[in-house]
């Protein structure tokens, strides 16, 4: 499985549209702060600043809210990295909710594609193989070319 996870879609997924998803569900907010703090792998402390779009989702056992889901208005989707442990299971239900809600899959950085009703790999692409996977990212690089061709106009 990949790290990274692309929620995407033909059509351009705008930040609108992108708040008044976030705003419909539960156990995720618009992030609150002005910057992300965090740790790296060495344990150094860090700060980035919050784009924004970016989101919030609340962990119970941990009681506070941890920044994961990040729009790219310049790709036209929801990205998150998948973290790994206990929150795992609950980020990929929301990250369900998300794909359902906004009418989108979810694609990982390996390019395989996620069901977003049962979080498994997508079993088209499994039974057909990459070739099925090549036309999901080539059917997404398309439509980030069409919607490309109409912001000029």
């Amino acid at each position: 499985m990949s790290d990274m996870i692309k929620i995407k879609r033909k059509e351009r997924i705008y930040l609108e549209e992108w708040i008044l998803t976030v705003n419909s569900l539960d156990n995720i907010r618009l992030c609150k702060e002005k910057f992300h703090n965090g740790k790296d792998a060495d344990g150094k402390a860090f700060r980035t600043p919050v784009e924004e779009g970016d989101t919030e989702v609340y962990i119970e056992d941990q009681d506070k809210w941890v920044n994961i889901f990040h729009y790219r208005d310049e790709e036209y989707c929801i990205a998150f990295d998948m973290p790994q442990g206990p929150t795992e299971t609950k980020i990929w239900a929301i990250a369900g909710d998300i794909a359902r809600a906004l009418e989108a899959r979810m694609v990982g950085d390996d390019g395989e594609s996620y069901d977003p009703d049962t979080l498994e790999p997508n079993s088209k692409a499994d039974a057909d193989g990459a070739d099925d996977v090549e036309e999901i990212e080539e059917e997404f690089d398309d439509d980030d070319e069409d919607v490309e061709e109409e912001e000029e106009k």
